[in-house]
């Protein structure tokens, strides 16, 4: 059955349903139930909503919580001087400090499995920053201090225009990239590492940390690593008219599949049990389209339409602990409202029959507490 929310179609905001940016700090509780912990970036600034109050911990984009809910991860880009500075903040998204600067900024860091370290690229020593193409080491510092460790070295294939649209600008805003998926960083522990290898968001690179081979994977996308640490999703592009599919890279050997299903994917979330994926289709007509959210297990044989939201994109999923609500950052199909996502929560994802939508903040890559 597939059903479509009220709430999502209609992606005006009303006072009474949004905290609006970062100058409140409470919900509306007879709007939205209280969540846990949802980080979120408005106004160039992260911030986390729990229990009703909201911390903010800096200016920033893409936070990232730790494995383990124990650190809120985030990062500051600056584009023009090919750096970024990485800063973590506690369980609340108070403490903020500074972990590490001249990070290359456009691949976003991200965390071990473990929450003990954080993963992250510098420019090569002895190569350049600009450029078509720039030599990159993958770094993994420990959160508890000491010496970085690098995992491998690839080429990254840069080279991109710093001009946008302003739809391209709040899809940005909306997945926390440089012209990219967010997070497409991963140190699958101990062997492989999974980075974006193309700043049009398009192309990873795989290889093993003990120096057995690379991989080149053209025309896929995002990567998120499954809970247990087995099996790492990604979007694989189609061709023509040919919607793209969902591509699953195998941690333990390395091994890239693709699925059957045809779902031109986007973002990705798992389940806690590594058993259920979901991911949300990207509209081809940013205009007039709507994206689908599907709920599918990760061989792709199952698959359940959950609903569909109007918008030119969907992006960030984040699935909260109990694994029935998620959160994603919707960027409206109306020209005027491109420039500011709003971030939506859709109760009870389990269940197809109850699910509902609460519009929550103006503001994009939304990331749940585990």
């Amino acid at each position: 059955m597939q059903r479509h929310w009220s709430g999502i179609a209609a992606l005006s905001l009303t006072a009474a349903a949004v905290t609006s940016g970062l100058h409140a700090n409470r919900i509306n509780a007879a709007t939205v139930k209280p969540v846990p912990a949802l980080a979120y970036v408005a106004d160039g600034q992260v911030a986390v909503i729990e229990s009703g109050n909201l911390t903010v911990a800096g200016p920033g984009q893409n936070p990232m919580w730790s494995p383990n809910g124990a650190s809120l991860l985030f990062d500051t880009p600056d584009l023009l001087a090919n750096s970024a500075s990485v800063y973590l903040a506690d369980t609340h998204g108070a403490n903020t400090r500074a972990l590490l600067t001249h990070v290359y900024p456009a691949i976003n860091p991200s965390w071990s499995l473990d929450s003990k370290y954080v993963v992250y690229t510098v420019v090569a020593p002895g190569t350049s920053a600009t450029g078509k193409t720039v030599q990159l080491l993958v770094k993994a510092t420990p959160v508890a201090g000491g010496a970085a460790r690098t995992l491998g070295r690839f080429s990254f294939g840069a080279g991109c225009s710093m001009k946008s649209t302003a739809l391209q600008e709040s899809f940005t805003k909306a997945q926390g990239g440089y012209h990219g998926t967010p997070s497409t960083l991963i140190w699958a522990q101990p062997n492989v590492v999974v980075v974006q290898s193309s700043c049009t968001g398009q192309g990873l690179t795989e290889f093993k940390v003990s120096g057995g081979g690379v991989t080149s994977l053209a025309g896929w996308s995002g990567g998120v690593l499954s809970p247990d640490g087995k099996t790492i999703a990604a979007a694989v592009a189609g061709t023509g008219r040919t919607p793209g599919k969902v591509g699953t890279i195998s941690v333990a050997t390395g091994a890239a599949k693709v699925l059957a299903p045809k779902l031109s994917p986007g973002s990705f979330v798992w389940q806690a049990n590594s058993k259920v994926l979901f991911t949300v289709s990207q509209p081809t007509n940013t205009a007039t389209g709507a994206a689908t959210l599907y709920r599918m297990s990760p061989d792709g044989k199952v698959v359940a339409i959950l609903g569909q939201a109007a918008g030119a994109g969907v992006f960030h999923l984040s699935l909260n602990h109990t694994g029935t609500d998620l959160a994603m950052a919707v960027v409206a199909n109306a020209v005027g409202n491109v420039g500011a996502p709003q971030v939506i929560i859709v109760n009870d994802a389990s269940a197809i029959s109850t699910g509902t939508t609460v519009p929550l903040v103006r503001g994009g890559q939304p990331a749940w507490r585990p």
